[in-house]
């Protein structure tokens, strides 16, 4: 807790135009909100394709890989 703000493990998951598949990035916020836009802030030229509250990044790809073939499978 800082300041009386929890703050909670994000994974990101995002691509650049010089990079397509989704590296991953670990911060803390008070939200997937704020998590969101922290990133872009610091990373202006990235996109976030996806957030999930986790601090392991193999749980992220997994919820991401099967989000996204469930997709394309509706």
């Amino acid at each position: 807790m800082l300041n009386g703000v929890t703050l909670l493990p994000f994974v990101l998951l995002y691509t650049t135009d010089a990079f397509n598949v989704p590296e991953a990035l670990t911060l803390y916020a008070e939200s997937s909100e704020k998590a969101e836009e922290a990133f872009e802030l610091a990373f202006p030229d990235a996109r976030v394709v996806w957030v999930v509250q986790t601090t392991s990044v193999n749980d992220a790809y997994d919820t991401y890989h099967e989000e996204s073939t469930f997709e394309e499978t509706v």
